[in-house]
């Protein structure tokens, strides 16, 4: 599978990468939806599940895989909405995975870990014809020592 890399300027900064096998993560599963020939997407993994204050100097790189499926293989972005200071969806553009009918897309997130907190996040793929999948959700604790 190609590897890309994409940054945004979110509280989480995202890499669209290709495959990778995770341990010691928390994750979520939804029902893929079927019709409408909208994506769907299931199995998000989140390594790791939650930081301590200070861990990684401040900033911690997170891991977020979801796995796809677009029967039209015209996937075109992907969207993560988090409730932190920019509280709105960053748009990750997903030309590369143009003809893919199914795979993974792994996500960096760089998690700000300096004070306590506790970060709810939302994502999901939209195809060319603006169809958006299902959306899977997630939190990022930065705890207390």
């Amino acid at each position: 599978m190609k590897k890309h890399l994409i940054t945004l300027g979110l509280a989480l900064s995202l890499f669209i990468t290709g495959c990778s096998s995770l341990t010691n993560s928390t994750s979520s599963s939804e029902i893929v939806p079927v019709g409408n020939n909208a994506p769907g997407i299931s199995n998000l993994v989140q390594f790791p599940a939650n930081a301590s204050v200070g861990e990684g100097g401040g900033a911690l790189t997170a891991l977020i895989d979801i796995d796809f499926i677009d029967n039209d293989g015209d996937l075109a972005s992907v969207k993560l909405w988090s409730d932190g200071p920019d509280n709105t969806a960053k748009t990750i553009d997903l030309a590369a995975f143009s003809g893919e009918i199914t795979g993974t897309i792994t996500t960096q997130a760089i998690v700000d870990t300096t004070t306590p907190t506790s970060n709810y996040y939302q994502i999901w793929v939209v195809d060319s014809r603006g169809n958006e999948s299902n959306r899977l959700s997630g939190t990022f604790t930065v705890l207390s020592l």
